[in-house]
């Protein structure tokens, strides 16, 4: 019989050890590294799915007063990888409906929140490189 597949399988978590402090005899526990990265907690993540839904409602409303999608967009909680995916997936949402002017917003919402991150102008001109706009018949999209 075949051992399971490893990407299957979660990797083996380190039982706590113990080892005595050296000012006090008392055993102090310490955890596994993975445990000390941050992560997102349930709250955050249902959090995010609630608001997620919401801005899909809003970028199916017709007009053209965005302000309140991007209040929403700015309360999105948790680490920063789950912010811009986010944001992308209600672009994605927006381009799915054909939303263009809310594309081109977005767009530069998530740009904002990359420069914004990183700290730099040299990832506002990256991002201005790659993605550059595409002229059909005299309309730029």
């Amino acid at each position: 019989m075949l051992p399971p597949s490893p990407s299957l399988t979660p990797p083996p978590m380190e039982p706590p050890t113990e080892e005595p402090h050296e000012e006090e005899n008392a055993p102090t526990v310490t955890t596994p590294v993975t445990a000390l990265l941050p992560a997102d907690t349930q709250a955050t993540k249902t959090y995010n799915k609630e608001l997620k839904m919401t801005c899909f409602k809003l970028v199916k409303k017709p007009g053209r007063d965005f302000r309140t999608l991007f209040d929403q967009l700015n309360t999105v909680q948790g680490s920063y990888e789950s912010r811009l995916r986010v944001v992308r997936e209600v672009v994605q949402e927006a381009g799915r409906f054909k939303r263009h002017s809310l594309v081109k917003l977005l767009t530069q919402f998530l740009d904002s929140m990359v420069t914004s991150e990183k700290g730099g102008a040299a990832t506002a001109t990256a991002a201005a490189v790659t993605r550059p706009s595409v002229r059909v018949n005299g309309h730029s999209r």
